[in-house]
């Protein structure tokens, strides 16, 4: 980890390839899914530009059944030209390879998409993070036990395999809930006058979340709150520093609480 960001560091002078030899050696790290629906997306900030034609460096996503069976959805580079590359690895062997030339100039991150819907699989990429461009699908029945990122290198024995690192800002699993805050208020605030503020919880996830969810808020120095209220939400006001807080048990969070001070 660098900060917020991790960095996949696959170093000069030996190969970090997801497949060559049947074997996958790439810097990566794992999580175990179940074996469900699920839309993964990740940033980069990193973008694999590589002028060698004996030399590859990437950067992408590995969906897994086991060691030897797993898909790989890829940023690459060789030559001049950085790709979007999609392949199957089954039972050690890969096969299917799709490889798609892209644009890079000016970009300094790229995303990628990966959606299993059933047995079919289906990767987007894109170099804003805003417009996505699709892949052709894959169908492919497996039992997926995890997901995951990856760094990959790989060299030619007179060249060798130059350093790389695949850095990330961000990896989500959309089988998970994904919760985010909004505040917004309208209006001017003045001295012995009242006001009101909305804080938004939301689930920006494919998947419900379970138990309570609380959320607090801090109000700034100088202001007092007076009540906290919420639809489907048990509000309150905590303490003399201001905070309010708020409770819901129902699922998925698309529930909304306020306070007036």
């Amino acid at each position: 980890m660098s900060g917020t960001q991790l960095r996949l560091n696959a170093p000069a002078g030996s190969n970090h390839d997801p497949a060559f030899g049947g074997v996958h050696n790439s810097v990566r790290v794992l999580q175990a899914v179940s074996n469900g629906d699920f839309t993964l997306e990740v940033k980069f900030d990193s973008v694999p530009i590589l002028s060698s034609a004996s030399s590859y460096i990437g950067q992408g996503i590995v969906v897994q059944q086991d060691a030897t069976n797993y898909f790989r959805f890829e940023f690459g580079a060789i030559n001049g030209v950085t790709t979007v590359v999609n392949t199957r690895i089954i039972a050690g062997t890969q096969g299917g390879l799709t490889s798609v030339p892209i644009s890079t100039a000016g970009v300094s991150s790229l995303w990628m998409r990966v959606q299993r819907a059933g047995n079919v699989w289906t990767q987007s990429w894109s170099t804003n993070g805003t417009s996505f461009s699709n892949m052709t699908s894959i169908t492919q029945a497996w039992t997926v036990t995890g997901v995951g990122l990856y760094g990959n290198n790989y060299g030619s024995p007179s060249s060798g395999a130059p350093a790389y690192t695949a850095v990330v800002d961000y990896f989500h699993n959309g089988a998970l809930p994904d919760l985010t805050i909004s505040k917004s208020h309208s209006g001017n605030f003045v001295q012995g006058g009242t006001g009101s503020y909305t804080v938004t919880a939301s689930n920006a996830g494919t998947a419900a979340t379970s138990g309570t969810v609380t959320v607090a808020d801090t109000l700034p120095t100088g202001l007092t709150p007076t009540a906290a209220s919420g639809s489907g939400w048990s509000c309150g006001i905590a303490g003399s520093t201001g905070m309010r807080r708020g409770s819901c048990c129902s699922c998925p969070v698309w529930r909304r609480w306020c306070g007036r001070w």
